[in-house]
């Protein structure tokens, strides 16, 4: 069985969040919190303002869901605070 074919513009990474559930969203967020993940954007050819988006998507998951982003987390910096 081959693995899915990983995101690699803006719009599937966005869609990518979409999809997935609070918890998953939450751990994604975790794992997606390094400076590698901004290299392998990088390498897939983002430019800063595509890599801002793509973090900006999942800070818009986040508040769509009224779930608080990782504390310290890129998504945390984009997220506006949290409120009830």
């Amino acid at each position: 069985m081959r693995p899915e074919p990983r995101p690699a513009t803006v719009g599937e990474w966005a869609a990518y969040f979409e999809a997935l559930p609070g918890a998953r969203l939450w751990q994604k967020a975790r794992a997606i919190n390094s400076p590698e993940f901004v290299e392998l954007l990088q390498r897939d050819g983002l430019c800063a303002a595509e890599i801002e988006a793509v973090f900006a998507a999942l800070a818009g998951c986040f508040r769509r869901l009224r779930l608080r982003p990782p504390p310290g987390s890129y998504v945390d910096l984009l997220a506006p605070p949290f409120v009830g």
